[in-house]
């Protein structure tokens, strides 16, 4: 059943409130996409900040991980900001940030040595399905979420 036929249902909130089987929690679902970019963007901040304290080389040149300790604040700040505000900006910022860095690994990877190596590999990926839910979250428009939780509520 799709979302839509859901909002048009009355009979999507059984006579003792609860709710039916086949309506879909909007809350809940847009929680857990938030929670998991949060979890993601966790993850990535933990990465850089192996790279940035040479748990993790990257490099040829370990002491230009330095890097890693600067790109792990910046995304242990989006974290925060995740957290703590519920906001399309945050996500909007979180999307552009995301295509920047990816962007730059790629055009300054032909300028180091290794190129590419697993961890930035690894990474790219990372930020790429936290780019895709952040991209998901601003997508949805406030009159949608709204409407869809009424229905459900």
């Amino acid at each position: 059943m799709s979302i839509n036929n859901n909002l048009d249902r009355a009979d999507s909130v059984e006579e003792n409130g609860n709710l039916a089987p086949d309506t879909i929690d909007v809350k809940d679902h847009h929680s857990r996409a938030r929670y998991f970019a949060t979890t993601m963007t966790t993850l990535t901040a933990v990465i850089y900040f192996m790279i940035g304290f040479n748990i993790v080389s990257v490099l040829d040149t370990p002491s230009d991980q330095i890097f890693g300790i600067f790109a792990g604040l910046a995304y242990a700040l989006g974290v925060l900001l995740m957290l703590a505000l519920d906001r399309r900006v945050v996500w909007v910022s979180g999307s552009i940030f995301q295509v920047f860095v990816i962007a730059m690994y790629f055009n300054l990877a032909t300028k180091r040595s290794p190129d590419f190596e697993f961890w930035g590999i690894a990474l790219r990926v990372v930020q790429m399905v936290i780019l895709v839910t952040l991209v998901y979250l601003t997508a949805r428009t406030p009159q949608q979420t709204k409407a869809m939780q009424r229905s459900v509520a």
